[in-house]
């Protein structure tokens, strides 16, 4: 396939076509985007999809959740009216930080997965598990610990037009995410990749294909698995187009949050942090709260 692409050819994966196994694709693009559409029209592969969507409603029927977003933020979900957006985001927000939401996959699946041969992992694909750099460095670290090659981690980021996705949002069926959550994880995706492709420190944690659908339909293929970023194909116009994409969500809100600096400095200490040190704090976090 051309790396460069505005048919409506699918995408192949690393070389392979449907492969079997050992597969997984993160799919980069705020809530509300059209991605789970693309896994099914646009890649040719198969395998277990995870979405927020998914682990918010499972994480909702777990009374040890709920009792964890009373106890640490002060929040009874039941209360809650869940057709309200507002409510939505509350609820979303106090249990964003509880493991059973944060582990990407349903905690029986990961088990099997632990467990199988290194040669037969299921083909894994992340709807919206990513929403900032945190969340992609602990995807990265979850897949290579059980044993997924990092050139078989792929990369497909949608670029959607923010206001497009907010107008949908209002009439989807299934969960209706408020302006701000949608405005949040708008923000977070357009910011961790923009440092993918722009930062050299980023690349250890994947080696897949990474891959860019635009609004017209328009498919470029930035990396190919194994190979380093085609820095050639990251284009003035293309730039430009990210730059609007990240202006889209709020021209008017230049400053950086109390939040979003504590999301900035929590991500220098995870690049920092040897393997070994993170699955150690998640287990004294675990063994404490859980």
């Amino acid at each position: 396939m051309k790396k460069t692409d505005k048919t409506n050819n699918r995408i192949t994966l690393g070389g392979v076509d449907y492969p079997k196994n050992n597969t997984a694709v993160i799919m980069m693009g705020a809530l509300g985007t059209k991605k789970k559409e693309v896994v099914e029209e646009l890649l040719n592969i198969e395998g277990e999809v995870f979405g927020y969507e998914r682990g918010f409603k499972d994480v909702l029927k777990s009374e040890k959740a709920l009792n964890y977003a009373k106890r640490m933020n002060k929040l009874d979900i039941k209360a809650l009216d869940m057709s309200d957006p507002i409510d939505i985001t509350k609820s979303f927000n106090a249990l964003s930080d509880h493991p059973d939401f944060n582990r990407g996959m349903p905690r029986e699946l990961s088990s099997k997965i632990a467990l199988s041969d290194k040669t037969n992992k299921p083909n894994l694909i992340f709807l919206d598990k990513v929403g900032d750099a945190i969340n992609y460095i602990n995807l990265s670290f979850s897949l290579t610990n059980k044993s997924y090659d990092l050139k078989d981690i792929h990369i497909v980021w949608m670029i959607e037009d923010y206001n497009k996705v907010v107008k949908r949002n209002k009439t989807a069926d299934g969960i209706r995410y408020s302006d701000l959550m949608l405005e949040s994880t708008h923000k977070g995706i357009a910011d961790t990749m923009e440092s993918i492709l722009t930062d050299p420190s980023y690349n250890k944690y994947m080696d897949g294909d990474i891959w860019i659908i635009l609004d017209n339909n328009e498919k470029i293929r930035i990396k190919e698995a194994g190979k380093a970023i085609d820095r050639t194909l990251l284009t003035p116009e293309l730039m430009e187009i990210i730059d609007r994409y990240k202006l889209s969500i709020n021209p008017k809100k230049n400053k950086t949050s109390k939040k979003e600096k504590n999301r900035e400095i929590r991500e220098r200490l995870y690049r920092e942090q040897k393997q070994s040190d993170v699955d150690e704090l998640w287990d004294e976090i675990a063994k404490k709260y859980y």
